[in-house]
């Protein structure tokens, strides 16, 4: 069992067990990162590098850092093949404040980078798209966008994640 140290003066104290989601088994950190290509995060690197340094587990804090430069690993282990489209859920054409609301949300991912679109044609051959919806939180009527990631059944994004992977 390991220990920690937090007092000279106190006793030993055994680390406390795993938290839900530090084991994030798709994404342990790749000797070789060459042909990965950074990807546009507002998480701060260098932030959590510093934060982190003193943290027991260093394979979790590659991991986190590595996810930050490059992306998270979804597990994902389906046909890679399939291509598919697909008409929006009917919550995101409710009214025209829903749709203003989703349009503007995805034209500042779109500016920020971190979201690619929208096509004329599809950018390559497998390509996937997922359903758009809203739903309003509970005590706001803020709109949330929602991306449906169990359509179509048996071939959806989620459907390719083992549960093992899926689970937290």
């Amino acid at each position: 069992m390991d220990f920690i140290a937090l007092d000279p003066l106190a006793p030993n104290l055994p680390l406390p067990p795993p938290r839900p989601n530090t084991d994030p088994r798709a994404n342990l950190p790749l000797a070789d990162t060459s042909h990965l290509r950074r990807i546009p995060c507002m998480l701060n690197e260098e932030a959590w590098k510093f934060y982190l340094r003193e943290y027991h587990d260093h394979t979790f804090v590659n991991t986190l850092t590595q996810i930050i430069r490059f992306g998270a690993n979804l597990g994902f282990s389906g046909d890679r093949t399939i291509s598919q489209t697909c008409t929006n859920l009917k919550t995101a054409f409710e009214s025209s404040d829903v749709t203003d609301t989703l349009s503007a949300d995805i034209a500042t991912q779109v500016a920020n980078g971190q979201t690619r679109g929208p096509f004329a044609k599809l950018p390559f051959s497998n390509f996937c798209a997922s359903l758009l919806g809203a739903v309003s939180r509970k005590r706001s009527k803020k709109i949330r966008r929602i991306h449906h990631l169990s359509w179509p059944d048996n071939v959806s994004v989620n459907d390719g994640i083992p549960q093992h992977e899926a689970s937290i």
